[in-house]
């Protein structure tokens, strides 16, 4: 090899790739590659994936239940209590 050569190298487990996948991986690579050398931005879309995306939304239900029982509880519990209006130091507007 020149000095100004290079390679690339991957390894990884046969547990955690296929034929399929790996020609994915070598295909975006290569894309990759080809745009870094024209000094082009990635030409590769934004990848979500479905089950994170599904985990995601998942949570924030829960969350948006969590707060629905909170806000549900202290209602009631404040029920029928005055509405307190204070004093300020300083006369509104200034």
């Amino acid at each position: 090899m020149e000095e100004e050569d290079h390679v690339a190298l991957a390894t990884m487990h046969h547990m955690v790739s296929d034929g399929w996948s790996i020609g994915i991986m070598v295909r975006e690579f290569s894309r990759l590659y080809e745009a870094y050398v024209k000094g082009e931005e990635s030409p590769l879309e934004e990848f979500e994936d479905p089950v994170f995306r599904l985990c995601r939304v998942a949570r924030a239900c829960c969350k948006v239940r969590f707060l629905e029982e909170q806000l549900g509880y202290w209602k009631e519990q404040l029920a029928g209590i005055e509405v307190l209006t204070c004093r300020t130091a300083m006369p509104a507007g200034r």
